[in-house]
């Protein structure tokens, strides 16, 4: 399982979307995507870079986008920013830690980790 986050990788090197859209409006904890937990976040992510928009989507749930294997992975081959400092943020209104939640991870949540 822990292969799922290399394999993103390697994929996104040869293939990575040309914008991200991520439907925050409601997340999923716990056991998601079929037997999760709703939670309100009320929001959405858009960006061009796809390692800073799932990056960015992963620290509002609470986790660290720095384990994420396959962020870190594109993050360390220059395929997308982890680093908030150097991004443009619009829309928020105050804070980003205002928005920021501590989703329950889904079980297969430390197969996603860093090797």
């Amino acid at each position: 399982k822990r292969a799922l986050g290399r394999i993103l990788f390697y994929l996104a090197k040869i293939i990575s979307p040309d914008l991200s859209v991520l439907d925050a409006f409601e997340g999923m904890e716990g056991d998601g995507p079929s037997f999760g937990e709703p939670v309100k976040m009320n929001l959405a992510i858009v960006g061009f870079d796809f390692v800073a928009v799932d990056s960015l989507g992963v620290y509002l749930m609470g986790f660290n986008p720095q384990k994420i294997n396959y962020l870190r992975l594109c993050a360390e081959n220059q395929l997308g920013e982890q680093d908030f400092s150097q991004l443009k943020i619009v829309g928020l209104r105050g804070d980003l830690e205002k928005y920021r939640q501590n989703f329950r991870p889904n079980p297969q949540y430390p197969f996603s980790l860093k090797d």
